[in-house]
């Protein structure tokens, strides 16, 4: 078992014991099996990250608490101050590593999802949005997130943003 993976269930099974739900309650909710709620509480597996933001909101809890058992709301994130800023830390031209993985998945994208961890200011979230990717942006930093969400509306591809920490 993983000892990261331990912690996480303890955390799960004890929010959602203080909600008052049920494995099989919180897996209808979810729609997943009652043994993959029983899976994460042992520590034997962790949920999709697909459905981190529902499982939180169910528990009634922060993505960051809910994987480190520390909530980050009002926490400064490494790159706030760069963020604040009207220009691009990073630019907004996408990382060769970005060009190079929408090249290798080319072609069909209009039912794949792409998870951006690490988003900053957005600049590979909305280049793979352009791709044709249902894009969903996990970011730190809350100026981070709220450019990604001013980008992506001034460049007209849509990208669901996430302010939450997966650092654990």
């Amino acid at each position: 078992m993983n000892h990261n993976y331990d912690e996480i269930g303890r955390r799960i099974a004890s929010l959602r014991k203080e909600k008052g739900y049920t494995q099989e309650k919180i897996s209808t909710l979810l729609n997943v099996t009652p043994q993959a709620i029983s899976k994460w509480e042992q520590g034997n597996a962790l949920p999709d990250t697909l459905l981190l933001p529902a499982l939180a909101r169910l528990l009634g809890v922060s993505i960051d608490y809910l994987m480190t058992g520390e909530s980050l709301a009002g926490k400064a994130g490494p790159y706030d101050g760069e963020y604040q800023k009207e220009e691009f830390y990073w630019g907004i031209q996408p990382s060769e590593l970005a060009e190079q993985i929408a090249d290798i998945l080319q072609g069909d994208t209009a039912n794949k999802r792409l998870l951006d961890i690490g988003s900053g200011e957005g600049r590979n979230a909305i280049y793979f949005a352009k791709c044709g990717f249902q894009v969903d942006a996990l970011e730190i930093s809350a100026p981070g997130a709220e450019k990604i969400k001013q980008y992506s509306q001034l460049s007209g591809y849509a990208v669901h943003v996430f302010h939450a920490d997966m650092i654990g």
